[in-house]
């Protein structure tokens, strides 16, 4: 369910929705704790939830005070739960029922500022905030939060005939960050997050 409008003459515009979803089956991905002895097998296993639940809150703010500058604010809340969840390990099942699925932060903001400096030059901003989330099946571990700037304009001068070029840094700060996973009780796995990246995309009308 969700709720939309307008205000002070279109310049602000929000949306809001609430959200329930349940999912059987769910895919899932956790540690082979065989791995930890043997190279050749491998790291991870496929499992299957059979049933995820999940519900949350999602508010959004575009503020427009003239035609060349915008500025926008996006919040999102979520609250996943396993239902019915039984892992079978080698020392006997282990019920992950009513925990939370690691990986998934429960609170997201992305912020964002535009503005047209000239009718050729566009700069933007984004930043990104991402809440600790579990990192292990049995929610005992908590962490792995980041936040990102990235930063952007395009370029599209009168003479270039139709063609912009838009050129993009994201991770801007070049902040090192991980996304951590781990098993029952450990955070034993830590995958890095992307660098600072420049990117340049040129695109042409015929």
């Amino acid at each position: 369910m969700g709720w939309k409008g307008r205000a002070f003459a279109d310049r602000l515009q929000f949306e809001t929705a609430i959200f329930y979803t349940e999912q059987t089956n769910r895919r899932q991905t956790i540690p082979n704790p065989d791995a930890a002895d043997d190279f050749t097998v491998p790291g991870n296993l496929i499992t299957y939830g059979s049933l995820y639940a999940s519900r949350g809150f999602e508010a959004s703010l575009r503020y427009t005070p003239s035609e060349t500058t915008s500025f926008t604010a996006q919040y999102t809340w979520l609250d996943p739960e396993w239902k019915d969840y039984v892992v079978e390990t080698f020392s006997g099942p282990v019920d992950l029922s009513g925990k939370t699925p690691t990986g998934v932060s429960e609170n997201i903001v992305f912020l964002a500022a535009e503005h047209q400096f000239t009718p050729w030059l566009t700069g933007r901003a984004t930043a990104e905030f991402y809440d600790d989330y579990m990192v292990t099946q049995d929610n005992s571990i908590r962490g792995g939060g980041y936040e990102l700037l990235n930063l952007g304009a395009t370029i599209s001068p009168e003479a270039w005939n139709g063609a912009t070029l838009d050129l993009m840094v994201t991770n801007a700060l070049d902040e090192e960050y991980y996304f951590l996973f781990g098993g029952r009780e450990d955070a034993n796995y830590a995958t890095p997050g992307p660098p600072r990246q420049f990117r340049a995309t040129l695109r042409a009308r015929f």
